[in-house]
């Protein structure tokens, strides 16, 4: 459960917010430098750097990042599945079911939300939890 997704999109050849080197702290300093500096930046730079925050565990900074890629681009699945896997691990099984609704209404044939969403619903059918009710410990920004 709860895959990576990766962005497919690359920066400019200078900045690298694209995960080329594959190194979480690199990517949140040149993602971090080059949103600075964008006055309109893109989501998937949010989404770049919100991989690499989760990566270093550092959930709220990746939490907050996804809802930014999101809100740059409502459109942008892979952000709402990330989002929707940090909130599993705050033990918001709800939030992560409505963001993994969302992104398979953006992407019907994406596997692993798909994977993570079944897995979700049954454990809560298993505790006799109707999807939509009552378990919740976390929140979304």
């Amino acid at each position: 459960m709860m895959g990576t997704i990766f962005a497919v999109a690359s920066a400019a050849p200078d900045i690298n917010c694209d995960w080329k080197a594959n190194d979480p702290v690199a990517v949140i300093q040149s993602c971090t430098a080059y949103l600075s500096s964008e006055k309109a930046p893109a989501a998937w730079m949010y989404f770049n750097r919100g991989l690499a925050f989760k990566i270093l565990g550092k959930l709220d900074e990746a939490q907050r990042d996804y809802s930014k890629a999101i809100e740059l681009d409502p459109t942008f699945g892979p952000a709402y599945a990330n989002r929707g896997n940090i909130l599993v691990l705050r033990n918001d099984l709800q939030g992560a079911l409505a963001d993994y609704r969302k992104a398979l209404a953006l992407d019907p044939n994406d596997s692993v939300t798909r994977a993570n969403y079944d897995a979700i619903e049954a454990a809560l059918k298993k505790m006799g939890v109707k999807s939509g009710v009552g378990i919740s410990s976390g929140g979304r920004p």
